[in-house]
């Protein structure tokens, strides 16, 4: 049984056919082919792929869901307790994260229309001192953090509540005083 499948531009794999977004990241796909996964040629192609003359070859094998470059890894997550997403998480990477409900942000929320497309909300983790910050977008809607309004970069620490549009999102760190990607 051929299943058809889609890579997604962050690396996910998901089976199209079942998923019109990317159940990973919620990339939305718009009028995008959703029938094959691109190979790096620019071409489509069914999963499974066909077997070599030998059943199986090189020219036949995919490589799916690592970028060529390596993988960005996780820092953190952000975890929605209240809106549209509730209980949908959210990844964040080393350096800075951009919070928006556009396909093109760091942390897509989409579904929000109270939240900016663009930019609403930066969080940035710094590797050297393991910490993480949250400041304001440069959008014209409001973060809160624990309740209060997030003028000037603030210091993030577990399991604090950020406000944005109408979601409210748990902070949950990985990397910190106990661990780090060295």
């Amino acid at each position: 049984m051929d299943v058809t499948m889609k890579q997604c531009q962050d690396g996910h794999t998901y089976d199209s056919e079942k998923y019109s977004l990317c159940p990973e990241c919620g990339i939305d796909l718009g009028d995008e082919d959703t029938r094959g996964m691109e190979d790096g040629s620019g071409q489509t192609q069914q999963w499974p792929p066909p077997p070599g003359p030998d059943g199986d070859d090189e020219k036949t094998r995919i490589k799916i869901g690592l970028p060529e470059e390596g993988i960005d890894p996780i820092v953190g997550w952000l975890v929605c307790i209240e809106g549209k997403n509730r209980g949908r998480d959210y990844r964040l990477k080393v350096g800075k994260n951009f919070l928006g409900r556009s396909p093109q942000m760091d942390v897509f929320i989409a579904g929000d229309a109270a939240i900016s497309r663009e930019r609403a909300a930066l969080i940035t983790f710094d590797p050297k001192n393991s910490q993480f910050w949250i400041g304001p977008g440069e959008a014209q809607s409001n973060v809160y953090l624990n309740d209060k309004l997030v003028l000037n970069s603030e210091k993030l620490e577990a399991k604090n509540i950020i406000e944005l549009g109408d979601s409210k999102l748990m902070f949950v760190p990985l990397c910190g005083e106990g661990f780090t990607w060295d």
